[in-house]
């Protein structure tokens, strides 16, 4: 047995009842713990969006064929389409629709065409000019169109461009402007695409703006119990209480004066052997019974001999010629030991050997 094991069964054979009303208070302290996580895991607080409106515009195209074209016959209504020719449908008209959740929405809008001189991504030159303005009040939404002479438009950027030569790069855009207010929210966005020519062909890039609103509220929420923790400290509490109702059921069972004799045995292990010892050997022409392992472990040393020990008969013993020295573990029951007795020991008791 490890001295750790002997030092452990010795102090539950001296503090056993102590050692149980410390587990039991573990146990409940665990109990406890584990009560109050499930019964009360605690609130965390959050912060959550409520109140939700969005409100937002968009911009659809439309051209109605008006000049010469193999492609569509004259008056045939285009929408939407990625790529206008300029020839066969120079009149681009834009339509610009507004939305809101509440119907008593106050919405204004503005379409405007801006031109522009940029140089390395910068605006050097920026002229701009209402296509169309509408406003309302106490509605959900709002049309407002606008109509652009794409050949108009080319040949003013071929005007602009020549002045500003390689100084600049000129373009065209749409520009957007909304301004609302539901009740509930008040803004104003603003969007703008280009207006791009390639060759024959014009486009205008998508063209939007929407915002969602929100009204940030905070919370409190209750947090899930934390079940790991639940079932470790139930665990520790059923241990705990496990082992003080070991400890008081079998208090019997932790001897004393064996686990003393038991630390001993594991200090001297090194001269102490393990044997069977029989009557026959007790027979001799003096046994000398000695108080405590650690005398005969002295005397054994002393003499250059080794402690025989026999686990059975709980017996230590060490033979020198003639002489037998024994000790014999004592027991709880024992009466005439004490543990000053088994660690310190008394003088010896000689007896003659034979009848």
């Amino acid at each position: 047995m490890t001295p750790g094991i002997s030092k452990l069964r010795l102090l539950l054979a001296d503090y056993d009842r102590e050692v149980a009303a410390v587990l039991v208070v573990v146990g409940v302290l665990a109990f406890v713990a584990a009560g109050s996580l499930v019964l009360a895991p605690g609130t965390t607080v959050v912060t959550e969006q409520r109140d939700a409106q969005q409100v937002g515009a968009v911009v659809n195209t439309s051209a109605v064929v008006t000049g010469d074209s193999t492609v569509w016959e004259s008056g045939t209504e285009l929408h939407d389409e990625p790529m206008y020719l300029v020839e066969a449908s120079p009149n681009l008209t834009l339509s610009a629709t507004s939305s809101s959740p509440d119907a008593n929405a106050d919405v204004d809008q503005r379409l405007e065409l801006v031109y522009r001189v940029v140089r390395d991504e910068e605006v050097v030159w920026e002229r701009s000019e209402t296509l169309a303005h509408r406003e309302a009040t106490g509605t959900d939404g709002l049309t407002t169109e606008a109509t652009v002479n794409a050949s108009a438009v080319s040949q003013r950027l071929d005007v602009i461009q020549e002045e500003f030569g390689r100084a600049g790069r000129a373009e065209a855009r749409v520009r957007l402007n909304v301004s609302y207010d539901t009740g509930t929210y008040a803004d104003s966005q603003t969007a703008d695409a280009q207006l791009a020519f390639e060759g024959r062909g014009y486009s205008l890039d998508e063209l939007s703006a929407d915002e969602t609103h929100t009204t940030p509220v905070t919370v409190e929420e209750r947090e899930p119990p934390n079940w790991p923790s639940v079932a470790g400290l139930s665990l520790l509490g059923l241990w705990a209480v496990a082992g003080a109702a070991v400890l008081v059921t079998r208090e019997r069972e932790f001897d004393q004066q064996a686990a003393r004799v038991e630390l001993l045995y594991d200090r001297h292990r090194e001269w102490i052997s393990e044997a069977k010892l029989s009557e026959i050997d007790q027979t001799a022409n003096r046994v000398v019974h000695v108080a405590s392992l650690t005398d005969l472990v002295d005397l054994a040393i002393d003499s250059e001999k080794r402690v025989l020990h026999d686990s059975e008969q709980r017996l230590y013993a060490v033979f020198d010629e003639e002489t037998s020295y024994y000790f014999r573990v004592p027991t709880q029951v024992d009466a005439t030991l004490s543990s000053d007795d088994t660690e310190q020991g008394t003088k010896p008791s000689v007896s003659p050997g034979g009848d």
